[in-house]
């Protein structure tokens, strides 16, 4: 095999295994052994722990007031629910919120200065006098049965589990398609044993398993999940337990959060160290190929396009140059044609590219172990 060929091998290949091999193969094992263990209406049960919702947020009060107002509604027994918010906002007077909301009872927690979200969240577990802790964030809107869905999934070992974020209908395709890619793949590996991470805009789990999130933590939904499956315990997908996004993520806002999320999934390593020892982690294949590979895939591409390149490089000058003139007519087509299938290749094209930069940004976080990305 020549060293092109190699190297178109061995990046398509790294890059089929990882984005297309794995989840057909988790999706269609949960399927197999049956165990699909994600919560639905078979099991809800009477039985409904006292929970709370526990929101940290540095957002403007009359956005808080309406999540907490939409919450309040929420289909669980009164007297069976509380609200907990966080003012995570410097310097500024906390909140002004009734003492309870359609019979369910606020509270306040006002840090007085920015501390970030993972000592904000702390305080509101402190806070909290629930036998269940939820997570919420403000800009969503909860199903008004999430709430059972999620209690009713955490049992036996599975004390937490992860819900089930609805992007808008506006969405850019290329982002849809990920996160449908995502839930399902959470939802499968669930199903074999534990969820890697769960989705922060809801889930649960139990009060007496909480343990303080480290100062500048980046991703609480990942590092409290695995610090529990390392414990032995289960993380488990509610699909029907669901939080449904208004806002439509632009492609900056995108690449911010992904090089945020990124990072944090390297700044993981530093602090759980012991996810990336088989014998200790329990989900260590699930781990490997859903986090470590896909942080790869700009060094897969890589390898990918220098094949291709060398590949041309050895062919006659005639074939380099139909190649050369057939990119350069399909990417003119690409970038300026008004036509449908055109603006989405220019979509697909923008997110693909941005992905591979945030990812290279993060790696380069996780090298100068910067942490302090939120800004």
């Amino acid at each position: 095999m020549s060293p092109s060929s190699l190297l178109v091998f061995l990046g398509g290949g790294l890059l089929a295994i990882t984005w297309i091999a794995y989840p057909i193969v988790v999706i269609a094992f949960a399927i197999a052994i049956g165990r699909r263990r994600g919560a639905s209406s078979t099991l809800l049960t009477k039985h409904h722990p006292h929970v709370s919702l526990v929101i940290a947020t540095n957002a403007e009060e009359v956005d808080v007031l309406a999540r907490a107002k939409d919450l309040a509604q929420l289909a669980y027994p009164e007297g069976r629910l509380e609200i907990v918010v966080v003012d995570d906002r410097p310097g500024s007077p906390s909140y002004d919120l009734p003492a309870r909301i359609g019979g369910v009872p606020v509270h306040i927690v006002s840090t007085g200065i920015r501390n970030g979200k993972a000592l904000a969240l702390n305080a509101g577990v402190h806070k909290a006098s629930g036998e269940i802790i939820a997570f919420a964030d403000v800009h969503q809107h909860w199903d008004k049965y999430a709430v059972d869905h999620l209690t009713a999934a955490i049992r036996g070992r599975t004390i937490a589990v992860s819900g089930q974020l609805e992007l808008p209908t506006e969405t850019s395709w290329p982002l849809k398609l990920y996160w449908n890619l995502e839930r399902k793949l959470r939802h499968a590996e669930a199903a074999i044993h534990s969820a890697v991470g769960v989705t922060g805009a809801i889930w649960a789990m139990r009060r007496s398993t909480w343990t303080d999130l480290p100062p500048g933590l980046l991703l609480d939904d990942l590092f409290t999940p695995m610090r529990l499956i390392l414990s032995g315990y289960r993380v488990d997908f509610a699909p029907d337990a669901k939080a449904f996004e208004h806002r439509v993520t632009q492609p900056a806002q995108e690449y911010q959060r992904k090089v945020r999320t990124l990072t944090g999934n390297i700044q993981l390593l530093q602090l759980l160290p012991s996810v990336l020892v088989p014998f200790r982690n329990p989900i260590w294949i699930q781990f490997a190929f859903h986090k470590l590979l896909r942080l790869m895939t700009p060094f897969f591409l890589g390898t990918l396009l220098l094949g291709g390149i060398l590949f041309l490089c050895s062919r006659p000058v005639e074939v380099v140059l139909i190649f050369a003139l057939m990119g350069a007519g399909l990417g003119i087509w690409v970038l300026f044609s008004p036509d449908m299938t055109a603006r989405a290749a220019r979509k697909g094209i923008h997110w693909a590219l941005a992905m591979q930069a945030a990812i290279v940004v993060a790696i380069l976080n996780g090298i100068r172990r910067r942490w302090d990305v939120w800004r």
